[in-house]
């Protein structure tokens, strides 16, 4: 079994009724687990408004939407996805938000974002690591893995293809030590259960600051 690129209308609208229920149930007030605490850790940043942020694997962009709500802060949000019709959805829904069909393996310039965020995308790359070298190049202050399965043992990171929305994708679960190795130049901060409970299907938020080099 060959994985399948995250694209296509078909995949898109199937990811958009998901979105939408995640939407509707915020909008009439039910914040899941998992949106608190990136709520709280982004809120928490020191950083002046706004808040330059790149989500990487945005999706359909709901977090455009929930995460200036959530908040209470100004966010220039800039959403990347793979999907380009997830993409072209996301610019209808979230007019006010910037996005672009792009990949973040090969996406290339200079650290221009306060924040880059991946929530709950780096555990279907393949090549993990690289994106993850992207993340950090791209990001000046922070880098927030979100949802992210992990090994805290020892068991080295390892995957699997998978079905997704009538897709076959990679399903990686990485060992935590050798993602923590990865994000060279950054420094850990925060540690966190994503749902807030310590649930295994819930996976866990990690918070990494850029370490500052003294002339």
């Amino acid at each position: 079994m060959k994985a399948d690129k995250w694209r296509g209308a078909e995949l898109a609208l199937r990811q958009w009724g998901a979105a939408k229920d995640d939407l509707d149930a915020y909008r009439r007030g039910r914040v899941g687990d998992s949106w608190k605490t990136l709520g709280r850790i982004v809120g928490a940043l020191d950083a002046p408004d706004p808040l330059a942020m790149l989500d990487a694997g945005c999706g359909l962009g709901a977090a455009s939407e929930i995460l200036p709500d959530l908040t209470g802060r100004q966010i220039d949000y800039w959403g990347i996805d793979t999907n380009w019709d997830a993409i072209y959805i996301a610019q209808d829904e979230f007019p006010e938000a910037h996005f672009l069909p792009h990949d973040i393996l090969t996406m290339t310039g200079t650290a221009v974002f306060d924040l880059v965020l991946s929530n709950g995308t780096v555990n279907h790359i393949h090549d993990w690591k690289k994106a993850l070298e992207r993340m950090a190049t791209l990001s000046a202050r922070w880098v927030i893995l979100h949802r992210l399965w992990v090994y805290v043992d020892d068991t080295p990171t390892s995957g699997l293809i998978r079905e997704a929305y009538n897709c076959s994708v990679w399903h990686m679960r990485l060992n935590e030590g050798e993602m923590t190795e990865a994000m060279q130049g950054f420094r850990l901060v925060e540690n966190v259960s994503s749902d807030g409970q310590d649930a295994p299907e819930g996976g866990r938020t990690y918070l990494f600051e850029r370490m500052i080099t003294k002339a």
